[in-house]
């Protein structure tokens, strides 16, 4: 074992930290196209690493000090007593930054108007499978030139007068990058926070798994990601019809608060 910081770093330390900087090496590249140097992500750690301490503190049910989560974050006694003290002189955890990819009506419209198979193209109003009949079908709440209007900024529908499109394998907003990063920081959380699951419990309550080829020519390669799309299609239209109908027979339950996401990557 190696002594760092007056912390004993056990193999298992070294060996989650090795992995761990495996994955900020994407998410430094990520950073610095974007004008964030290491001082400005060294910063935002703090609150980070005091919210996991926290979290682990209350998992194991043990008491919230200055000293245990200083000692489990390895943060400084002065940085967690200011902390504390930012947060009315008690610990517990801070509410940075939510995301949110897509508002929930403008989403569940588009997967509404997938599941129904009406075409990629229909009218905006006066027919039984307008836009306006399949908002109002979602809410009776939201305006649908409201939803409309959300759903061109993000790029995922073209409206010409009379008529809406359907934007082909539009199901990510194509010209807004600020939208994008967000959707791919939630993806990224969901998929890492259901393999770490799977890794510290040890029981494989989440679908994570990948197929990896290799030695293969160029092809092959566009073989398979055309099959992968063609596959994805399929499955992410089935998936949309069954997530819909639930959603309508659950709303207004009683503990209709929880979600199901289901992801796909592939890389070459």
């Amino acid at each position: 074992m190696n002594m760092k910081n007056s912390r004993l770093i056990t193999s298992d330390s070294e060996s989650t930290l090795k992995n761990v900087l495996n994955i900020t090496q994407i998410l430094s590249s990520w950073l610095i196209k974007n004008g964030v140097g290491y001082s400005d992500y060294i910063s935002s750690q703090k609150t980070i690493f005091y919210n996991a301490a926290i979290l682990e503190l209350e998992r194991l049910g043990q008491k919230k000090t200055d000293s245990s989560i200083s000692l489990l974050s390895g943060l400084n006694r002065r940085d967690v007593v200011q902390l504390r003290l930012d947060q009315g002189d008690i610990h517990q955890y801070i509410e940075t930054f939510q995301v949110n990819p897509l508002a929930s009506v403008p989403a569940r419209v588009l997967a509404l108007w997938v599941e129904k198979d009406i075409g990629m193209t229909i009218p905006y109003t006066n027919s039984d499978y307008s836009f306006e009949s399949l908002v109002h079908e979602i809410s009776t709440e939201k305006h649908p030139k409201s939803i409309l209007l959300e759903l061109i900024r993000l790029g995922l529908v073209h409206f010409d007068k009379k008529l809406v499109y359907l934007l082909v394998n539009s199901f990510t907003p194509a010209q807004v990058p600020k939208v994008n990063e967000d959707i791919l920081s939630n993806n990224i959380v969901q998929h890492l926070s259901a393999g770490l699951h799977n890794l510290i419990h040890a029981d494989n309550q989440y679908l994570e798994q990948a197929i990896y080829v290799d030695h293969i020519t160029e092809e092959s390669v566009q073989l398979l990601n055309k099959l992968s799309l063609e596959l994805w299609r399929e499955i992410s239209k089935k998936m949309l019809s069954q997530a819909v109908s639930y959603s309508t027979k659950d709303k207004d339950k009683q503990g209709a608060d929880k979600k199901f996401v289901l992801g796909i990557y592939q890389n070459y």
